[in-house]
C-alpha cells in the first residue's frame, strides 16, 4: 500500500465534442481506472476536474480531503534545511540487530537517526 498523499489536482478541460453526459461518463470511467490502477491504487488520491468553458465541475473524487502535495512539499523542505543547515550537513543512521537472524528474521532491530556535522 502506497502512503504518500497525492495532492488536490485541478485539471481544465475543453467540453467534450461527444454529447456531454456520454463525455462526463467516459470520463469518469477513464479516471477511475487510472487511480484504480498502480501506483495509485493505494494512495490517497484527491481530484477535482472542471470545464474551462463553464467552471462546473465535471467529475470528483474526494475534493475536501486534506492531502499534502507531497513533490512540493519535498522540494521546500530540501530547499528551507539547504539554506539553514549548508551542503556540507549529513544524516547518518544506525542500524543495529540483537543477534544473528534466526530462521531468516532478526530479532531486536532498533534504528538510530543521528545528524554530524561536516564543517
Amino acid at each position: 500500500m502506497i502512503s504518500a498523499a497525492v495532492a488536490v489536482l485541478p485539471l481544465l478541460l475543453a467540453s467534450p465534442p461527444e454529447p456531454a453526459a456520454a463525455g462526463r461518463a467516459a470520463l469518469r470511467a477513464s479516471l477511475d481506472a487510472v487511480v484504480a490502477r498502480e501506483p495509485l491504487a493505494g494512495a490517497r488520491v484527491g481530484l477535482v476536474v472542471l470545464s474551462i468553458d463553464s467552471g462546473e465541475v465535471v467529475y470528483a473524487r474526494d475534493p475536501d480531503a486534506l492531502l499534502n502535495p507531497a513533490s512540493n512539499v519535498k522540494v521546500f523542505t530540501t530547499a528551507a534545511a539547504l539554506l539553514r543547515l549548508g551542503t556540507a550537513w549529513r544524516f547518518e543512521t544506525e542500524v543495529w540487530a540483537g543477534g544473528p537472524p534466526e530462521g531468516g528474521t532478526v530479532q531486536g532491530l532498533a534504528v538510530r537517526g543521528t545528524a554530524a556535522c561536516g564543517w
